[in-house]
C-alpha cells in the first residue's frame, strides 16, 4: 500500500480555493507560495493578470529539523531541501478563482472541488466598495466550506488606524452572516509579509492526515473544470495527442489504463428540438499533477488526465467552437455513473440573509450550480417546496446532490437559494 509520504511526493491531496474581490491579491498570494503565475489565459495577460478562469497551482511544504517550514517558492530547489534533511509534509492544490461579479458563474463552478478557502481582502478600500464579497461569502457558506483562512492584504498601503477599522468591518460582516474564520492574517503579498504565518496556518488547518479519502470503495466520480488541446499548431496528423481534461476526483480511484466515460458528452438537438447526448469513452492515457506523472489518483487534489478523444472537443474549454464545453461534465466508469437530465426536481430553501428577497414563479429564468456545472434553467412547476426546472443544457447530476440557486437581479447574479436534487420526483431522464 502506498504510504502517506509517497502520496505527498506525487500528488496533491486536497484543494483550497483562493477567493476574494477582484485585484485584491489572490493570484499574487499563489505566486508567492508556489512560484507559479496562474494568469495564463491570453485575455488574462492583456488584463494585467486579472483572473477570468480558474487558475491552478500546487504547493509543497517541507519542514526542517528545527520545525521551520519551506514552501515551493521559498526553496531554491528540492535538492537543497533534501540536503538540509527536510521532510515533505504537505502537498496542496490551489484553485485561483475569479473575483469579479460578472464571473460569479466561474467561481460557483469550482465549489465542489475545494475543501477550504483562503479569502483575500485588500484593506486599502472599504468593504462597501466590494459588493462581490457578499456573494462569495454566501457561496462558501452554502457550499459548506467552513474552513476559511482570511488574509487582510495590502497592509503597506494603510495606516494602523485604518487597518484596525477594516478589521472591525470584517468582524461585523462575518458576525452578520454567521461565518467564523479559522484565523485572520495581516499580509502584503507583494513584499512577502505574512507568507510564513499563512504557511503555518495552512499546515495547521489542512494537515494531510485529515485528507485520507474514506470513499475509495465507491465508484470513481471526477468533475471537469478545464480542458486543453496540448498539440502545437501544425502537428502532423499521426502525431496528434488526444485532449486533456483537468479537475478533481470526488470519490473512488482512477488508474492509468482505465476505460472511463464522460457525461453528458457530445450534446446536439435533433429535428424535433430535443437534446441527444452521446457520452465520450476513452482509455486513461496519462495522469499528471504539475509535470508529475501518476499511475493513479485517489485524493482530491487537482490533476489532469490525458485521453484518446479528438482534441477538437477540448480547445479553449470548448468555447467559441460551435459546440458545448466539456467543463462541468462528469467522468466515471461506464455503467456506474449518475444519470443525465434535461429536467430536475429539487427541494428549494430560499436564502434571504445575503440578498434581497426573491419568490420563484413559473417561467422564471434562474441559474443553478451542481458540481462544476453552472447552467441556466426555466422554472416549469412549483409544488410546495419542490421545484421542477428545465435545463438550458443537459447535466449529469447525482441524487441528493446539493445545488446553489442564483437569479439575475438588477443585472447582478445573486445567490437566492439552495436545494437538494430528488430522483424520486421522477424527472425527465435523458440517458439512463
Amino acid at each position: 500500500m502506498t504510504s502517506l509520504h509517497d502520496s505527498l511526493i506525487t500528488q496533491p491531496m486536497t484543494t483550497l480555493g483562493m477567493v476574494g474581490p477582484v485585484a485584491d491579491g489572490k493570484s499574487t498570494c499563489v505566486a508567492r507560495l508556489t512560484g507559479i503565475k496562474t494568469a495564463t489565459h491570453s485575455l488574462e495577460k492583456k488584463l494585467n493578470g486579472k483572473t477570468i478562469k480558474q487558475g491552478f497551482a500546487n504547493l509543497k511544504i517541507w519542514e526542517d529539523k528545527n520545525g521551520k517550514l519551506y514552501t515551493t517558492d521559498s526553496s531554491p530547489n528540492e535538492f537543497k531541501i533534501e540536503n538540509e534533511k527536510c521532510t515533505l509534509i504537505n502537498h496542496i492544490s490551489f484553485a485561483d478563482l475569479p473575483g469579479h461579479q460578472s464571473l460569479m458563474k466561474t467561481m460557483l463552478g469550482s465549489l465542489s472541488m475545494i475543501d477550504g478557502a483562503i479569502l483575500v481582502v485588500a484593506v486599502d478600500s472599504s468593504l462597501e466598495s466590494k459588493p462581490q464579497l457578499i456573494q462569495q461569502l454566501a457561496a462558501l457558506k452554502l457550499a459548506c466550506i467552513h474552513k476559511i483562512i482570511v488574509c487582510m492584504n495590502k497592509i503597506d498601503l494603510v495606516s494602523q488606524e485604518v487597518l484596525f477599522t477594516r478589521k472591525e468591518e470584517l468582524d461585523e460582516l462575518f458576525k452578520k452572516y454567521e461565518i467564523v474564520p479559522l484565523v485572520v492574517i495581516p499580509t502584503c503579498f507583494n513584499q512577502g509579509i505574512g507568507i510564513d504565518t499563512l504557511t503555518f496556518a495552512i499546515m495547521k488547518f489542512f494537515n494531510p492526515s485529515d485528507y485520507i479519502q474514506n470513499q475509495k470503495e465507491s465508484p470513481p466520480i471526477f468533475v471537469i473544470s478545464r480542458t486543453f488541446d496540448v498539440n502545437k499548431p501544425g502537428t502532423p496528423y499521426d502525431q496528434i495527442i488526444g485532449g486533456v481534461f483537468g479537475g478533481s476526483l470526488l470519490s473512488g480511484i482512477i488508474k492509468k489504463g482505465d476505460v472511463v466515460e464522460i457525461r453528458p458528452g457530445i450534446v446536439v438537438k435533433n429535428k424535433e428540438g430535443n437534446f441527444e447526448c452521446t457520452p465520450l469513452k476513452t482509455k486513461v492515457k496519462s495522469i499528471e499533477s504539475q509535470k508529475n506523472d501518476l499511475e493513479s489518483i485517489d485524493y482530491k487534489g487537482l490533476v489532469s488526465i490525458g485521453s484518446d478523444i479528438d482534441p477538437f472537443y477540448f480547445k479553449g474549454d470548448g468555447e467559441g467552437k460551435g459546440k458545448d464545453s466539456l467543463v462541468g461534465h462528469v467522468v466515471g466508469i461506464p455503467g456506474k455513473m449518475p444519470s443525465v437530465f434535461v429536467q430536475i426536481c429539487f427541494e428549494l430553501k430560499l436564502i434571504t440573509t445575503f440578498v434581497i428577497s426573491w419568490k420563484p414563479v413559473k417561467k422564471d429564468i434562474i441559474t443553478i450550480q451542481a458540481g462544476t456545472r453552472v447552467c441556466d434553467a426555466m422554472i416549469k412547476e412549483i409544488k410546495n417546496k419542490m421545484i421542477t426546472i428545465e435545463l438550458a443544457k443537459p447535466c449529469c447530476v447525482i441524487d441528493n446532490e446539493h445545488i446553489i440557486v442564483c437569479k439575475n437581479i438588477d443585472k447582478i447574479l445573486r445567490i437566492v437559494g439552495e436545494g437538494v436534487i430528488k430522483y424520486s420526483e421522477n424527472p425527465n431522464k435523458l440517458i439512463e
